[in-house]
């Protein structure tokens, strides 16, 4: 039985054997040689643009919940319009509330609905939430015109920002183009009645 064995095993290592042995060889009077030539893509994917870098700086989201929406990429939001502008980041809900300047956003059953108590709201990282610990309403708004994108950051990733375990929502400002002493856009909505905003 283990002289069987033995003779079998050597008839399975034998053919990866020679095959290694071929490839040491140099290749043979009248076959080409295969050269490949290519240039490494740096940076991320275009499929996982959606999701935040695994570190950046001194913020690490790796293996977490992340999302990311870029703005540009979204049809222009009009009157400051809370919910167009968080149409794309799942899970992430705004509610109507009578107060105009007043912003409640909730995740996914997370709290009540109708006050904004387990979700972080920041501007380039920087709480913009009045008492974000105890009752965290959001009174300030950034426009949406002025933001470059929302990451929304989920689960245990979101203690980085303070002791809530739910998610966490980044505003990320516009930054002014490097290489242009001055630079200006404008967006504008035209409709029916005369609308233009």
């Amino acid at each position: 039985m283990l002289r069987s064995s033995a003779l079998l095993t050597a008839a399975a290592i034998w053919p990866a054997c020679a095959a290694a042995a071929d490839a040491d060889q140099p290749p043979r009077h009248g076959e080409p040689n295969i050269v490949v030539i290519g240039t490494r893509v740096q940076g991320k994917p275009e499929k996982l643009d959606h999701i935040l870098p695994e570190v950046d700086g001194t913020k690490i989201t790796v293996t977490k919940k992340t999302s990311t929406t870029k703005l540009d990429l979204i049809p222009t939001v009009i009157d400051n319009n809370q919910r167009e502008l968080f149409a794309r980041t799942p899970g992430l809900f705004v509610s109507e509330q009578p107060t105009p300047t007043q912003f409640n956003l909730s995740y996914r059953g997370l709290g009540n609905p109708q006050e904004a108590e387990y979700v972080l709201l920041l501007q380039d990282g920087l709480p913009i939430s009045t008492d974000w610990i105890g009752f965290p309403t959001a009174y300030y708004m950034p426009l949406p015109q002025s933001l470059a994108e929302v990451q929304l950051i989920r689960g245990g990733s979101s203690l980085l920002y303070g002791p809530n375990p739910a998610p966490a929502v980044n505003l990320v400002s516009k930054r002014p183009a490097a290489n242009q002493p001055f630079g200006a856009y404008t967006e504008n909505v035209l409709g029916s009645d005369g609308l233009l905003s």
